[in-house]
């Protein structure tokens, strides 16, 4: 008996240490997570109000994490995803990410 008291000791001490992978909150009180997420919802509808065109969240978030300094608020993703579309390329494309999404 005193053998497996030792042993829920021991595993009771080794589940303490394990940390949780949850977010980090930020200084506005959101998580990385949460702000990825406005970012994408800001980026959509400024781009259907601008072009008529709703990217595809994979290509917003693909150019967010392109990490370019100026191009990290939802607004400014939509205005460089509508550059790209009027150019009327067959492919575009902002800094190499493909330019997926319908119009409305």
């Amino acid at each position: 008996m005193r053998k497996a008291s030792q042993i829920a000791v021991i595993a009771l001490m080794t589940v303490s240490g394990c940390q949780t992978n949850t977010p980090t909150p930020t200084a506005a009180g959101t998580n990385a997570n949460e702000a990825r997420e406005d970012t994408v919802r800001i980026a959509k509808e400024r781009a259907q109000q601008l072009c008529s065109f709703v990217p595809t969240a994979k290509t917003i978030l693909e150019i967010l994490d392109l990490g370019i300094p100026n191009v990290s608020k939802g607004a400014l993703i939509a205005e460089k995803i509508c550059d790209a579309i009027g150019t009327k390329s067959l492919n575009p494309n902002y800094k190499g990410v493909p330019i997926r999404g319908e119009y409305k």
